[in-house]
């Protein structure tokens, strides 16, 4: 699939950045991964380490990571997995907590066709973080959003998360998502339409997938 492996052209890259999707990813930069959610968030939101070891290796397509090329450590991630109907209803309605989500809960992309989508997770080290980096993420996710659509003939109709701090719910809003609810586990609600769009443009990248994603609802 094609996308963006490399932000050395973002203000904040200057060569020292590189995207990794799941496939690329070495058991290495996973414990990285690991360690990027004990110190970035509470303990009652971390997944175990098996947990992530299967989002991303059973799933490539649906991480993404940003490495150092200083340090050679994995200083950002995201996690983006599709879901069923029924599994996209009990998150948005704020009582399923984010981290009872198994690997079995998700599955990979198979005939063309609209998924629903799980926002899971983006972290971001504290001492990387910057809007640069964080629009570059935002980037090299949308170019995947725009492979899988033109190459695969695969949409997603819909998109959910469960934002657990300041920053995601910033990275959400970015996207174009918007709040829908708090829950009962001291985190909000936050979903955004593919289909029809309602994703926020920023950048050429988003405005090319809106373009797209309206061709798209405009022909169905």
């Amino acid at each position: 699939m094609t996308g963006v492996n490399d932000i050395s052209d973002t203000p904040v890259g200057a060569g020292r950045y590189e995207v990794l999707r799941g496939s690329q990813m070495t058991l290495g930069d996973l414990d990285d991964v690991i360690e990027l959610d004990r110190i970035s968030l509470d303990s009652c939101y971390q997944v175990s380490a098996g947990d992530d070891y299967l989002l991303f290796k059973d799933n490539p397509e649906n991480g993404l990571a940003v490495r150092d090329r200083v340090t050679k450590r994995i200083v950002g991630y995201s996690m983006l997995l599709p879901i069923r109907q029924d599994m996209y209803e009990k998150i948005r309605s704020g009582t399923f907590v984010d981290t009872d989500f198994k690997p079995e809960m998700t599955f990979k992309y198979g005939d063309p066709g609209v998924y629903h989508l799980y926002f899971a997770s983006i972290v971001v080290h504290p001492e990387h973080r910057s809007a640069a980096l964080v629009l570059a993420m935002l980037d090299a996710m949308v170019w995947d959003f725009i492979a899988l659509a033109e190459e695969r003939g695969i949409w997603f109709s819909d998109m959910i998360a469960d934002v657990v701090s300041d920053d995601g719910a910033k990275f959400c809003r970015l996207f174009g998502l918007k709040k829908v609810c708090e829950t009962d586990h001291r985190s909000s609600i936050y979903e955004v339409s593919g289909l029809p769009p309602g994703i926020r443009v920023t950048t050429p990248a988003t405005k090319r997938l809106v373009e797209l994603y309206r061709r798209k609802y405009e022909s169905s």
